[in-house]
């Protein structure tokens, strides 16, 4: 581990954005796992999972203002 990698992991400036098409509930998963190393990490979904898994923000939808609040949401959080 670099010294860089250490000092980020015990400060927890990390913050970390997981965003795709939700599969079997792996974003969610991954973004817990980074919780649980003090990293500030949130997961976003652009579908309904069929399974009903949740992410921590869900932007499924169509038409325009679905596109509209998917380009807000990475255009603010960037």
């Amino acid at each position: 581990m670099t010294k860089i990698q250490r000092d980020t992991e015990q400060r927890g400036d990390a913050r970390i954005l997981i965003a795709g098409y939700e599969i079997g509930g792996q974003m969610q998963l991954l973004a817990e796992t980074f919780r649980k190393r003090w990293m500030q990490a949130s997961s976003a979904a652009y579908n309904d999972d069929f399974r009903g898994y949740q992410n921590d923000v869900m932007l499924a939808g169509k038409g325009f203002k679905a596109n509209l609040d998917r380009f807000l949401f990475f255009y603010l959080g960037a």
